[in-house]
């Protein structure tokens, strides 16, 4: 069975891609950025997979060039920041030596299990970055946010190995993003809590009362100047 599906690259254009499976074998194939040319390919394609023999799964394909070459494609077709592009890179090598040290240095290496138990670990990893935690000596686990744009970004990888008919499904298949709890309602100061602020005020008082009666942003109250009033 032969069937179309669709994505949108980070250029907001529509790539087709082929999806067939046979005799329980399943293949995936970017096939063209326009439905006529799409529908032509994938004929074709399916053609071919039926009456000739399918050319193996290379086995081999190193863990390292497959992540250069994801690179190297993410830098030319899309429109990454340098900032972006670098999280991009570090995730994946952060994999990539994880993978090494579990001695799985190809593709065909890297199990499901793997993928899952690193991405545990990463679920349970304390980060330094957090301002002055030297300093109160306390460390936060990454945040569930952090851990999915990281899971994401693996997922990407991998369905790009696919397309590149590297492995035939992403280890990263069943593994779910964390559900983000709620952050709950607003805070929101009491009568006897805005009492007590005005009353401390001092020679804030006008800019305090400034904010609470407009709701402006204390950073755009403080850059007012006479000329920005009428009246």
């Amino acid at each position: 069975m032969a069937t179309l599906y669709t994505r949108i690259n980070e250029n907001a254009q529509k790539i087709y891609y082929g999806d067939i499976t046979i005799n329980g074998r399943r293949y995936r194939k970017k096939l063209a950025t326009s439905r006529e040319a799409a529908l032509k390919e994938l004929k074709r394609w399916e053609y071919g997979l039926l009456f000739t023999s399918p050319e193996p799964v290379v086995k081999d394909h190193p863990l390292t060039r497959a992540r250069l070459s994801f690179l190297k494609d993410l830098e030319l077709s899309s429109k990454l920041c340098d900032k972006y592009f670098n999280v991009f890179s570090y995730t994946t090598r952060r994999f990539m030596e994880y993978c090494h040290k579990h001695n799985a240095y190809n593709l065909a290496e890297v199990t499901s299990e793997l993928a899952r138990s690193f991405f545990h670990l990463r679920c349970n990893t304390r980060t330094t970055s957090k301002y002055k935690s030297s300093l109160d000596n306390y460390a936060p686990i990454l945040s569930p946010s952090t851990v999915n744009k990281e899971l994401q970004i693996l997922k990407r990888f991998f369905r790009y190995c696919m397309d590149m008919e590297w492995v035939e499904q992403s280890p990263f298949r069943s593994v779910k993003a964390i559900k983000k709890k709620g952050s709950g309602g607003r805070y929101h100061f009491s009568d006897s809590d805005i009492k007590m602020i005005m009353d401390s005020a001092g020679r804030f008082h006008d800019f305090y009362y400034l904010l609470l009666h407009t709701g402006i942003r204390s950073t755009d109250a403080f850059k007012l100047k006479p000329e920005h009033f009428e009246g």
